[in-house]
């Protein structure tokens, strides 16, 4: 099951069951280029920042995994800031 829903004002959850880390990182490098090349959205001036976490057995709360999601993105946000 893979799951889109908004998680905040302007942020979003996806879940993607079955998908290797590897694997989300790519899907979510996707969706920034998608909105970059969209004709109405990447005149806009619209970016998108997304951060990426994996869940294991030893995850303890969904609250750590969203956390580690969390710091990924804004660790995202600072490299495109240094571009």
């Amino acid at each position: 099951m893979n799951l889109v829903a908004r998680f905040g004002g302007d942020e979003f959850l996806v879940v993607l069951s079955d998908t290797l880390l590897e694997g989300a990182r790519q899907c979510a490098s996707l969706v920034p280029e998608g909105v970059a090349y969209h004709p109405s959205l990447g005149c806009s001036g619209i970016t998108l920042s997304a951060g990426v976490a994996a869940f294991y057995e030893e995850t303890d709360l969904s609250k750590e995994l969203i956390r580690a999601a969390d710091e990924d993105m804004y660790r995202s946000k600072a490299d495109k800031s240094l571009k």
